[in-house]
């Protein structure tokens, strides 16, 4: 399990607390036996009023019911969520969408501690036992962890290895490497190789340091 991760237990809150961003995935299930599971995203709420969720596909129509209950689920980044809704209505013009009740809590769970956000960055991982470094792509990062692209596998999970990459720090690039412990490992959706879940592990203050502001350069 990621060093940024958590298993604790689903809590009620509010919708609004989740901040939830327009396009979020989302996945529908009716209530009720045998019914599927659906993709769809998050569009907008209006507290106390609604919640729009719409087709995942543009240009798609909403499998969704008027008058029937829906399970939605969602990860924010750093909450997996759910809750259950009717659907109120369903609107096909200016452009296709459900609107749902709004819940009066929503169940969510911290399974990351710091969010991960979206990068590409060029860095290398050193296997123990290899000489020849190899080349591979930050696709997310925080002070905690990355997810990296490798054109191969880079060992079971569990295993430790080493991350290096280069970092503009005040004016100057200066070179971070860190151990590392594999997290997890899956096929890439799109294209060959394979993205790995890396749980950093600093040994220095400064090591730290450059973390912090690696995270905070991504996200602007």
């Amino acid at each position: 399990m990621a060093h940024d991760s958590s298993s604790a237990e689903p809590q009620p809150v509010s919708l609004k607390a989740l901040r939830l961003r327009p396009g979020l995935a989302l996945q529908t299930q009716g209530v009720g036996a045998g019914a599927s599971k659906e993709e769809a995203q998050f569009l907008a709420a209006i507290e106390s009023k609604g919640v729009m969720v719409g087709p995942h596909s543009s240009g798609a129509k909403s499998t969704m019911q008027a008058g029937a209950e829906y399970l939605v689920r969602g990860f924010t980044g750093q909450h997996d969520f759910s809750f259950k809704a009717k659907v109120i209505q369903i609107f096909e013009h200016p452009f296709a969408y459900a609107l749902l009740a709004y819940p009066s809590a929503v169940n969510a769970r911290l399974v990351r501690r710091a969010l991960r956000l979206k990068t590409s960055r060029p860095a290398k991982i050193s296997l123990y036992g290899q000489s020849k470094p190899l080349d591979v792509t930050l696709i997310d990062v925080s002070n905690c962890g990355s997810m990296v692209h490798s054109p191969t596998p880079l060992g079971a999970i569990g295993e430790v290895l080493s991350l290096s990459l280069s970092i503009e720090f005040e004016g100057d690039s200066a070179d971070l490497t860190i151990p590392a412990t594999i997290c997890h490992s899956n096929k890439a959706e799109q294209g060959d190789g394979v993205h790995v879940g890396l749980a950093f592990k600093p040994t220095s203050k400064s090591d730290k340091l450059l973390l912090h502001f690696l995270a905070q350069s991504s996200n602007d």
